[in-house]
């Protein structure tokens, strides 16, 4: 399988435990393909948190940073992240919206339609006589053509987005992600699990509701071992280091951190959020 194929297994949840091992083991072997998979992460975490609403399908069709990326997108999504955004040049659905992210800036691209009708660009015509006597014709006015309406694409851009970036929770999207996390688990479905424990685990934390943020947390740590989902343990553990620090456990929030970082560069994953932690939790 080609890393596109993996990551749009990856995505839809249906690689075997043989293809996970792939995908971990070319994530080693090629940081460049490491970053695409943590850009997909991080746009899918932003998608599934905080997608925004429009009234209609979308019909998208872009070409970006001279890569092709042409690919129509149309109608709404009922939810969900589509596992082939891989072969789509990183397009998404989410409630009828499209985003796309370049370099870990996240677009969301909404179709709305103009109701203003341009103006007839044709000239009148006017018929007149020459000769005695002379009879001035009325003006004859073309009448004008159907215009048809043509859908304006508006762009808005998202600033980049820092898997720690903090927010505050509404109830109803943490009670769906609570409706989540108990559907893959009963699916055993662990790579999904572990992506929506940490959610659960960081917007609960966010809201300082330390105890029930470390149960999901640790949850979370459990699912992305099982799977060798190695930025999932990292930011898992990271997120267990920030909880210890907030209420002055700093040998417990050192153990944590420490643990994030060794993961962190033994997979070749990013752990700088977490190296600037201890950093201040030592001075």
């Amino acid at each position: 399988m080609t890393n596109q194929e993996l990551l749009a297994g990856f995505l839809d949840r249906t690689l075997n435990e043989d293809q996970l091992l792939d995908f971990e083991r070319r994530q080693l072997e090629s940081p460049e393909f490491a970053q695409e998979v943590r850009e997909m992460l991080t746009v899918e975490d932003l998608l599934t948190e905080s997608a925004p609403k429009v009234r209609y399908p979308v019909e998208f069709l872009a070409k970006v940073e001279s890569s092709i990326a042409a690919q129509i997108i149309a109608g709404a999504a009922t939810g969900g992240i589509l596992g082939t955004l891989a072969k789509m040049g990183w397009g998404w659905i989410v409630g009828g919206t499209t985003a796309a992210v370049v370099g870990g800036t996240a677009l969301y691209v909404a179709a709305t339609r103009s109701d203003e009708v341009a103006p007839d660009p044709r000239p009148k015509t006017v018929t007149r006589t020459t000769q005695p006597p002379i009879v001035q014709q009325p003006a004859v006015e073309t009448p004008a053509a159907p215009i048809a309406t043509v859908p304006t694409v508006s762009i808005r851009e998202v600033s980049k987005v820092d898997v720690s970036v903090k927010a505050t929770p509404t109830n109803s999207a943490l009670d769906q992600l609570r409706a989540d996390y108990e559907t893959c688990s009963t699916t055993n479905d662990r790579v999904r699990c572990a992506q929506i424990a940490l959610q659960i685990g960081r917007r609960l934390r966010q809201t300082q509701r330390a105890s029930e943020a470390e149960q999901f947390l640790t949850a979370a740590v459990g699912h992305a071992r099982a799977t060798r989902l190695a930025q999932f343990e990292v930011d898992a553990l990271g997120e267990l280091g920030l909880i210890a620090a907030e209420r002055g456990d700093v040998p417990q929030a050192t153990s944590y951190f420490q643990k994030a970082i060794e993961r962190g560069q033994s997979a070749r994953v990013t752990t700088t959020a977490w190296s600037t932690a201890l950093e201040k939790l030592n001075r």
